[in-house]
């Protein structure tokens, strides 16, 4: 098997005039093969650059028709720095070529040696894929600017100056890709040098002295010939994005001169540039790939560290979690609490602004109510899990050691997905919530009340995030069943065979205690933790989306049935969620259930194996509920009747006093 090349778009840099360097396929490295292409693409960049700056010293065109001067040679400055840096790059690479050339063959060579198939990696292949669709977005926004901003006195200036910045853009851009792909291939390779001195159990002091080497050597790589490399070349790109974003978000002050249309525009020019400034920074992350793999999990640690709901930490040089007793932790936990208590006050003080003439008297006072029950439920949540985070820190060191022990090779998709899931929902809940209360609910509405009903939008954002750390949670304790079942079918298998080892019955006794030590944690620390807090959640979904579907119910709107539809289902996306969150309870006890099938295989011969396994299967049916809302009932798929029939209820008892109250509003006219 001969090295084939790193990712596929790596040589196209000889078709943007960076570069001569192109891969062979009869000697399997790459090479410097200067052809008539690669020397006339770099003929014509260097001519668009130096002509674009010669003619930005000549004369200025100001395109956006700006009355500051300030503002001008600001942008003047911009302008003249594109081409500046798109001069330094040119110089930059084309005297790092040979550098450039050897790093990648002997990326190719480690790659080989440790067998990873670079061009079978997704992340490049995405990281092309966004290069390209940012190329066709910038040419059609400059197209656009064109001809919306068309000078006729500077006709043909004004197009070569777009040009040359399109192109500016296309090659810094198509850099940076590169540098991102090509880092992410020395964490791949960095990755799989650990793995093969954690899958082999017996290796050789040579084997063990030639993986060692292989990580000096990335490692040098890395500190030296990346650097050396990109280094400089990504430095004066940096500076003009930075450039660049300033002088839009500049421009975009100006009062009365966007329009909506405008604004989404300067937003997509600003996307791209701010995409391309944070790759690098994200991507960058060797150091943390040789220390520590860090869990799927560490993004909602953080967050929910930020919002002030627990204080759990990783510390990297100890390589554990703890409790960080940060001031910025415990002062945001305080100022949450403190504003929703504030909520609850202007709550009380304004109970009877804003009723709805269309709904009843009931009706509003509990519309009214469930604004009140959002922001109690949230508070008793807060101080109920910022007092319980030793147990919280606890739960977490259980799993993230078992994560490490039993699931290193197992890369979860769900809690990356749930996360962008998550985001987008409460983004599209709170622009409903912008769109339909204070545009048109809290229109006349004082300022103080207005400032009270926030705490609604804000007590789902925090019960969101939860509620998706409780689920990931959930999902990690399922792979770990799951892993372990497939360990006991193995033994299972062996345990069948006449002859039966003492290593095979004490791994089985092994897995049967990691079963336990499982479902222990569900039933007593995360049904005490969670089920506490989920137990808040329903308690309040059923109250929310009864309110939600009667206020639907009787208030009568002339908007089409598809809006009023999306609306309703952005309004019950916490009651959805809390729904869902119910349902992934439930996995776990089925997955825990498959291990009484699985041990049903052994046959009995009448000795102590068979003791163990029966006490283990009578155990088993004896076993209460493994996750439940802190022991009032378990969560499983009857919390979802549970949940349906009494939200029904409350709407059956709303319709009753509506009605109730219309029949006495009738006697009383008649």
């Amino acid at each position: 098997m001969q090295p084939e090349r790193l990712f596929a778009f790596l040589h196209y840099q000889r078709f943007l005039g960076l570069t001569d360097i192109d891969y062979s396929t009869c000697l399997h490295r790459y090479v410097v093969h200067a052809t008539w292409c690669s020397y006339s693409a770099q003929l014509l960049v260097l001519c668009l650059t130096l002509g674009a700056f010669l003619e930005v010293l000549n004369s200025f065109v100001d395109f956006l028709g700006m009355e500051s001067s300030v503002g001008q040679s600001f942008y003047q400055i911009v302008v003249i720095a594109s081409p500046a840096t798109e001069l330094w790059l040119y110089l930059w690479l084309r005297l790092h070529q040979p550098l450039q050339q050897h790093l990648l063959n002997r990326l190719t060579d480690l790659a080989w040696r440790l067998k990873v198939d670079t061009l079978a990696l997704s992340r490049p292949r995405w990281h092309y894929r966004i290069w390209l669709g940012v190329s066709l977005f910038y040419f059609s926004i400059f197209v656009h600017f064109t001809i919306n901003n068309w000078n006729k006195s500077e006709q043909i200036n004004q197009v070569f100056s777009l040009f040359c910045l399109f192109i500016h853009f296309v090659r810094i851009d198509y850099v940076i890709s590169c540098y991102t792909s090509l880092v992410h291939v020395l964490m791949i390779l960095l990755q799989a040098q650990a793995d093969q001195l954690r899958v082999e159990n017996l290796i050789s002091m040579d084997e063990l002295a030639r993986n060692l080497c292989i990580h000096d050597e990335l490692l040098l790589l890395c500190q030296e010939e990346m650097l050396q490399v990109f280094g400089g070349a990504l430095i004066f790109p940096f500076l003009f994005f930075v450039l660049d974003s300033a002088c839009i978000c500049y421009i975009s002050t100006f009062k009365d001169r966007f329009s909506l249309v405008e604004v989404i525009l300067v937003i997509c020019w600003l996307t791209p540039l701010w995409i391309y400034m944070i790759m690098p920074l994200i991507i960058n992350n060797v150091l943390g790939q040789i220390k520590y793999q860090q869990s799927e999990l560490y993004p909602y640690y953080r967050i929910c560290r930020y919002l002030g709901i627990f204080c759990i930490h990783f510390n990297s040089r100890k390589e554990r979690f703890q409790l960080r007793r940060s001031l910025i932790c415990y002062v945001v936990h305080a100022l949450m609490q403190l504003y929703l208590l504030i909520c609850m006050v202007l709550l009380v003080y304004f109970w009877t602004l804003c009723f709805k003439r269309e709904m009843t008297a009931t009706g509003n006072h509990y519309e009214r109510f469930v604004l009140f029950a959002a922001l109690v439920t949230q508070f008793i949540q807060n101080a109920w899990l910022i007092w319980l985070q030793y147990l919280q820190m606890h739960i977490v060191r259980q799993l993230e050691f078992y994560r490490k022990k039993y699931l290193m090779d197992i890369r979860m998709v769900l809690p990356k997905r749930l996360l962008c899931f998550i985001v987008i929902v409460n983004v599209l809940y709170f622009c409903n919530y912008l769109k339909t209360c204070l545009m048109d609910w809290l229109v006349n509405a004082s300022t103080w009340f207005t400032f009270s009903t926030l705490g609604f939008p804000l007590r789902a954002v925090i019960s969101s995030f939860i509620q998706g750390y409780y689920v990931c949670l959930i999902h990690v304790v399922r792979h770990l069943l799951r892993h372990n079942q497939e360990q006991l079918n193995i033994l299972v298998d062996q345990l069948q065979q006449p002859k039966r080892s003492c290593g095979d019955i004490l791994r089985l006794r092994s897995c049967l205690d990691l079963h336990d030590r499982l479902l222990v944690m569900c039933t007593d620390e995360m049904s005490l933790v969670y089920g506490f807090s989920i137990w808040l959640c329903l308690l309040f979904s059923s109250l929310d989306a009864s309110s939600i579907l009667y206020i639907r119910m009787v208030t009568f709107t002339q908007k089409p049935s598809w809006d009023h539809c999306i609306i309703s289902l952005l309004w019950l996306s916490p009651t959805l969620m809390t729904a869902a969150t119910a349902l992934m309870s439930d996995t776990v006890h089925v997955q825990a259930n498959k291990t009484a099938k699985i041990l049903a295989k052994i046959p009995r011969t009448g000795s102590g194996l068979d003791r163990m396994v029966e006490k283990f299967l009578l155990k088993n049916l004896r076993q209460q509920p493994i996750l439940t809302a802190y022991g009032f009932f378990a969560l499983d798929k009857s919390t979802l009747f549970k949940l349906f029939t009494a939200i029904f209820t409350y709407m059956v008892i709303l319709v009753q006093f509506k009605e109730m109250e219309n029949s006495t509003k009738s006697l009383q006219k008649a």
